[in-house]
């Protein structure tokens, strides 16, 4: 509660403006604090919703490994492995996709081994 008193307006109530000058000063700090307050947390939630997306995407490739592990037959060690580098490598692999559609194209038209 204090902090955001602190961050959004001018205070608690012990001072007010008493003249114009003060008036306008005090408009000038809340809409100030307003926007800074906005605008962290903006960023907080960005934050945390790319982090929350980049865990989607991981979850997505390790269903798409294991479907494809189980497609082929792979042995669960390769298997094991490619899960790892997944979970190991996300963080720098971010916003790196690939095409789903020629995956797709690929998957139905038999380019890959065990199909």
């Amino acid at each position: 509660y204090f902090v955001i008193t602190v961050f959004t307006s001018v205070g608690f109530g012990d001072m007010n403006a008493m003249n114009l000058s003060e008036v306008v000063y005090v408009i000038f700090v809340m809409i100030t604090g307003a926007i800074t307050n906005a605008a962290i947390m903006g960023h907080i939630m960005s934050i945390i919703t790319g982090a929350d997306r980049i865990d989607e995407e991981v979850r997505a490739q390790k269903r798409g490994i294991k479907g494809f592990a189980a497609h082929t037959e792979l042995d669960s060690s390769m298997q094991n492995m490619l899960l790892d580098w997944v979970t190991q490598t996300s963080r720098s692999r971010a916003g790196v996709g690939f095409d789903k559609e020629k995956m797709k194209c690929m998957l139905r038209e038999h380019f890959l081994p065990g199909s």
